[in-house]
């Protein structure tokens, strides 16, 4: 018959005391009683909440091993020995009705490994792996660096989540094939974006150019130096393969904001796709298509032209239809005007210089009213007539009488607008994690719902509306030079006259 115990075995508490003793009586063969002698200590035991310890452990868990200073610390050894290559060494950790997994040596390979879903019946999926040069693979059998990532699909993912905050990712192949890209998931937006032409999105995903930043509205970057004000430097710099050629940027120790080519070319500048102006390479500032382009408009004056020497206008004659001196009774009306705008000539005052100065501190000018002028012309049937609308004496447009000189001037512009913005508060619902539901599917695992929070974003939009930045206005004007050379004239005409009649 069976060895079968036929005395009680000691108490637990007995048995885990360190040498401690158990006498056990049991049949030996042909029925003979033999008394056995255990020493308990160094035997596993078992109590009655089912735990088992090793040489006195802490029972507080199903298996705990105790041992003093074992060599190199090795507690316990799961060996497997079939010969090398096959289905490696590992523990396997169950709990009812949801997946196994192991952890231990992969699979004929030299390397540490966790499995989901490895049992009996099936490989399962590999989790992680370290290999023995130390690299650690994340949903890869094969890290070629110290930490390897691979996500599904091709798609390799970082989390990076703070509870109640933001859920942030790194990912490759995330957002679109061959993109590394840094994610606000719980905005559910791209925020960097790395392609495989190396080129940099910020805002975008799809970056055509080395570095593309895209925003709704506002500034779009800063370059910010911890020098105090007027100190140090801060710049961009525009290179080739020998070296800086250019800059832009703010620095010589001051406030200066400086554009800067460094090369033996023009700084250009251009609006509508083409170069309006320039200056060349000895500083001179120019008109790059040819009396094409004016300094100022009629509602935008420059206050004050600096120069060394007069300005230098054109006047070669293959540019001209010479109409030479005119008829006698033009000449006469010419001779008209020039004397009334003699009359009219005076001093007068800036009103805003006397707004600011006050009238015994705002200087005084020499010259006339070009309304006055205007009149003057009108008056000799040369120029139209000045109307009063409401309240303010302009051109008469339905005038068909001979063009005005081209000394009078008269410039108006349109009521100006510009489009309204505003802030718009816009709720996006994104998804911030995964909870629990309580049920569970077929083979085990719990079913999860996502967790869903709001999130606000301001968008600068247009509202549809306008408002009026600058209101319709007009401005009369005459050309000083050209007039000049007619009172000239005039004066001239007058003083032959008067030598001819001596």
């Amino acid at each position: 018959m069976p060895d079968v115990a036929t005395a009680p075995t000691a108490t637990a508490a007995q048995t885990r005391a360190d040498g401690s003793r158990m006498l056990g009586y049991y049949l030996g063969a042909g029925g003979v009683k033999v008394d056995c002698k255990f020493d308990t200590a160094n035997f596993l035991t078992r109590d009655a909440d089912g735990k088992v310890v090793v040489n006195g452990a802490n029972p507080n868990y199903i298996f705990n091993v105790a041992a003093a200073n074992p060599s190199r610390g090795i507690i316990a050894d799961i060996a497997n020995n079939a010969p090398a290559g096959l289905n490696g060494s590992m523990l396997s950790f169950t709990q009812n009705t949801i997946n196994n997994w192991c952890i231990g040596q992969a699979p004929g390979v030299d390397a540490f490994a966790i499995y989901v879903g490895r049992n009996g019946a099936a490989d399962g999926a590999e989790v992680l792996r370290i290999n023995s040069g130390g690299n650690v693979g994340i949903g890869t059998a094969a890290p070629g660096a110290r930490l390897q990532v691979a996500g599904v699909g091709g798609s390799s993912v970082i989390s990076l989540l703070e509870t109640g905050v933001r859920n942030w990712a790194i990912r490759s192949g995330g957002a679109a094939s061959n993109i590394f890209d840094i994610a606000d998931l719980t905005a559910g937006a791209t925020r960097l974006a790395i392609n495989s032409a190396g080129n940099v999105g910020i805002g975008t995903t799809a970056a055509g150019v080395k570095l593309h930043v895209k925003s709704g509205s506002g500034q779009i970057m800063t370059l910010e130096t911890t020098n105090a004000r007027g100190t140090g430097n801060i710049y961009f710099g525009i290179n080739d393969a020998t070296g800086r050629k250019g800059f832009v940027g703010y620095g010589g120790g001051n406030d200066d904001l400086h554009f800067m080519n460094e090369v033996s070319g023009q700084v250009g500048f251009g609006t509508n796709g083409t170069f309006r102006w320039a200056i060349d390479s000895s500083g001179n500032f120019y008109a790059v298509t040819d009396n094409a382009y004016s300094m100022g408009k009629a509602g935008n004056r420059i206050s004050v032209v600096y120069a060394a020497t007069s300005t230098i206008n054109t006047s070669d004659e293959r540019f001209k239809v010479w109409i030479g001196r005119a008829s006698e009774g033009r000449a006469a009306k010419d001779r008209r005007i020039a004397r009334a705008i003699l009359d009219e000539l005076g001093w007068y005052q800036f009103t805003d210089a006397v707004t600011e100065k006050g009238p015994d501190g705002a200087r005084w000018h020499f010259g006339a009213r070009a309304q006055r002028i205007w009149q003057i012309v009108a008056d000799e049937g040369l120029a139209p007539p000045l109307v009063d609308v409401e309240g303010i004496l302009l051109p008469d447009i339905t005038w068909t009488g001979p063009v005005a000189p081209a000394w009078l001037c008269f410039d108006g512009w349109n009521d100006q607008f510009e489009d309204v913005y505003r802030d718009v508060v816009h709720v996006d619902e994104v998804q911030v994690g995964e909870e629990g539901t309580g049920e569970f599917d077929p083979d085990g695992a719990e079913i999860m719902r996502p967790v869903i929070e709001e999130v606000e974003r301001i968008e600068r939009e247009p509202t549809g509306e306008q408002r009026l930045a600058r209101e319709a206005g007009h401005l009369f004007g005459f050309r000083v030079d050209e007039m000049n050379l007619l009172l000239s004239w005039a004066l001239h005409d007058r003083l032959s006259a008067l030598e001819a009649a001596a």
